[in-house]
């Protein structure tokens, strides 16, 4: 899939919101490897600059992949991650779901973002400076 626009939009964030020109791309390949395996890669750009000084607004870009592996029927994980240019974040959040039956869900997951400083000289992906961890279990009992 690809998406783009262009044209005229407001600056939302000024003091005293103006109208600029736009412009916006979202591309967003999907790959099945496999009956298994899909891949899905995208990127989202975006940049908003003043009419008359050309200044701009904005300009940068999401990026994003995302990779899932289905076992079988019941049983799947997935990987997201996300750079984000605009605040210049990295996340990632991997998913592991089990649906045994239709009235029963079991997921285990969780979301990491980058400490704030991503493009010092120790950048790992395994700086974080905000963990989140969660679990869900759904069993239907009947009466």
């Amino acid at each position: 899939m690809i998406r783009t626009t262009f044209g005229r939009d407001l600056a939302y964030n000024e003091e005293n919101p103006e109208i600029g020109r736009e412009f916006s791309l979202f591309v967003m390949p999907s790959f099945q490897l496999g009956d298994k395996f899909n891949l899905s890669p995208s990127i989202r750009y975006a940049k908003l600059e003043n009419l008359k000084t050309q200044e701009e607004y904005y300009n940068g870009a999401i990026s994003r992949f995302s990779a899932r592996y289905q076992f079988n029927n019941f049983f799947s994980v997935r990987i997201i991650s996300e750079y984000n240019s605009f605040a210049d974040r990295f996340f990632i959040q991997p998913l592991i779901q089990w649906n045994p039956n239709p009235s029963t869900v079991f997921y285990v997951g969780g979301n990491q973002n980058s400490i704030e400083d991503f493009n010092d000289d120790f950048y790992s992906p395994f700086r974080v400076d905000q963990t989140q961890f969660y679990l869900k279990f759904q069993y239907l009992i009947g009466l």
